[in-house]
């Protein structure tokens, strides 16, 4: 079969790869002509895509060990160096043994090339290859701070990169290497090493459809090789639950269950977790915390249940509109589109509705953390609406204001300590639907007195998040923002067994989301049940009922149904919660404060 160069340079998967190139089988013995995998084909023909679209290729491969990428990879390296002249490959490895065994499939696809095409060599040590025919070089070495910086290149291959010792500096120094060209390339592949590392971020970020990173992901599970099986000597009524997860959900096979049941208890001494973490079945769970995860239970249907990326809400933001009241105008929030607005609203305001709005404080300056704010349905216990940015506590006290408007005077709670004192500075008195909270005036006569917010401590912050945890393993409400389910799975118990985010992470919508909770609630109380509101009432509507029969009084307790499927009572108890917040709005219209 006689092929031009021409021809070899522009088809590497079927020509050039399976003429020239030659591999040494997983098995062992004589080497193979490269011929590659179906897998192996899917990353070529995303860099073929990247490159239609008029984008430079840049390519996060997340994969289970062993499934010849660093081979293809280096394949690509070695053919584009070979048949175009002036070009820099660099091969960055996590640690020397590695870096030699990458360089050593350079050296054998020179050395075993058709002689016809094997040029000559202007340099060849143990880092380096220069061909002299046409001055290109692939270079390999272990992943340093700094490394690479002192020459620009065309094309780089990072491998194992969550492994790497500071990954986050050997990234930023290659990419200042890479000019941003169509015939560059630039592929990321590991396998995972944890979470709140810079690899998980950067696979976050790629997967998220709201982000703006440039980085195509690609996840290839153990299962999608053909060579992890092996006979099986049970039946599908033996497997555990895992096994079954992974059956009905990805269709993996007595035999691929057989190799894997065997790969745990000989080479991972019987941890399951660390197989996940080496050979996942899917992009997220084979993250393993760094710490003993804070959600154990209950994570997995909330991120299976977020809404497509058509179904996620366009960012808005509140506008005050004059409206008749009661006589004198008054000003209320109305809705507007705008293409960096920091609300996202899932459900918009239902009538007769009740919400609750939780807040955490932060200071406003740029890179801090966020001031982000939840919105809680009383009646379902969904998220209705989340907010998200960085600002002061009194602009973010000025937004809940809005908010709490917007969602029918949502009571209104926040962490009062820190920040948290300018936020209730700013909303007292301006806002007529606040949380307040029991506490004693003094030691001696223990005289209690309310006061705004709710003031979160070391004795009662593992109690906040337990109850953020119970709402999550009993999947009590929906919710439907990517972003708090994100934070939830960043959160771990650290040393002390206190909860915490991990390093890179955040769980100030965590918090915010607790605090909303607290606010229907009314406390964080693990011993009394987390119910929607009308669960509540119902329960108090037959309490009521019983009383009244033991006194042998009629009940007023009519089956007379409206829109919410509203008893009577629940009706009245929401009218004069109501009317208890008009009152207090009223007054603080009288005072000059709307």
């Amino acid at each position: 079969m006689r092929v031009s160069s021409d021809q070899l340079r522009a088809d590497f998967a079927d020509l050039y790869a399976p003429l020239c190139l030659k591999i040494e089988p997983k098995s062992g013995g004589a080497l193979v002509p490269f011929k590659l995998k179906p897998v192996q084909r899917q990353l070529l023909e995303t860099i073929r895509r990247q490159r239609e679209r008029g984008v430079p290729p840049r390519i996060l491969i997340l994969k289970a060990r062993q499934l010849g990428f660093s081979t293809a990879t280096q394949g690509m390296l070695f053919h584009d160096c070979h048949l175009t002249p002036q070009r820099r490959a660099m091969v960055l490895a996590h640690n020397e043994v590695a870096a030699m065994q990458l360089f050593d499939k350079s050296r054998t696809f020179y050395n075993n090339l058709p002689p016809a095409l094997r040029p000559k060599k202007k340099l060849d040590n143990r880092r380096e290859v220069r061909f002299a025919h046409n001055d290109s070089s692939l270079r390999v070495q272990v992943a340093k701070k700094g490394g690479g910086r002192s020459f620009t290149t065309q094309l780089v291959h990072l491998s194992e990169f969550a492994h790497m010792e500071n990954p986050e500096l050997v990234l930023a120094a290659v990419m200042d290497t890479v000019p941003r060209l169509l015939d560059t390339l630039i592929i990321i592949e590991s396998s995972p090493n944890g979470h709140g590392n810079v690899f998980h971020d950067m696979w976050v970020a790629a997967t998220n459809p709201e982000s703006r990173s440039e980085w195509v992901p690609l996840f290839f599970p153990w299962f999608c090789e053909p060579e992890y099986q092996e006979a099986a000597s049970f039946t599908e009524d033996e497997l555990d639950e895992r096994e079954k997860e992974l059956v009905s959900k990805h269709g993996v096979s007595l035999r691929q269950l057989a190799w894997r049941r065997a790969k745990i208890a000989n080479d991972y001494n019987g941890d399951a977790q660390m197989f996940e973490q080496e050979h996942p079945s899917d992009d997220r769970t084979c993250f393993l915390h760094s710490g003993r995860p804070l959600f154990d239970k209950g994570l997995q249907w909330y991120w299976e249940s977020l809404p497509d990326e058509k179904e996620r809400p366009r960012p808005q933001e509140f506008e005050w509109a004059p409206q008749q009241r009661l006589g004198p105008q008054i000003l209320v929030p109305k809705l507007a589109t705008r293409p960096a607005g920091r609300w996202r609203i899932y459900r918009d305001c239902q009538p007769r509705m009740l919400y609750a709005l939780g807040a955490d404080c932060a200071s406003g300056i740029a890179r801090g953390d966020f001031a982000p704010m939840v919105v809680l349905n009383r009646h379902t216990l969904d998220v209705d609406a989340v907010f998200l940015d960085r600002v002061p506590a009194d602009i973010q006290a000025q937004e809940a204001i809005k908010g709490g408007y917007y969602f029918n005077e949502a009571i209104v709670n926040w962490d009062s300590l820190n920040h948290g004192i300018a936020f209730g500075m700013e909303i007292e008195g301006k806002y007529p639907n606040l949380y307040y909270r029991r506490v004693a005036m003094d030691d001696a006569g223990r005289r209690m007195t309310d006061r705004m917010g709710f003031e979160t401590t070391t004795r009662n912050r593992t109690s906040m998040f337990d109850l953020a945890r119970k709402f999550v393993r009993e999947h009590t409400g929906r919710i439907p923002d990517r972003d708090v389910i994100e934070q939830m799975d960043h959160m771990v118990y650290d040393d002390r067994d206190r909860p915490d985010h991990q390093r890179g992470g955040y769980s100030d919508l965590v918090v915010a989301f607790i605090m909303a909770l607290i606010a229907h609630k009314g406390d964080a109380d693990l011993s009394t049940p987390l119910l929607p509101l009308s669960d509540i009432q119902i329960e108090q509507a037959m309490e009521r009922y019983h009383r009244a029969t033991a006194l042998g009084q009629e009940p007023n307790e009519e089956a007379l149904l409206i829109e919410l499927s509203l008893t009577a009572d629940e009706l009245l108890a929401l009218d004069n919660e109501r009317h208890e917040r008009k009152m207090r709005r009223e007054a603080l219209f009288s005072e000059g404060h709307l």
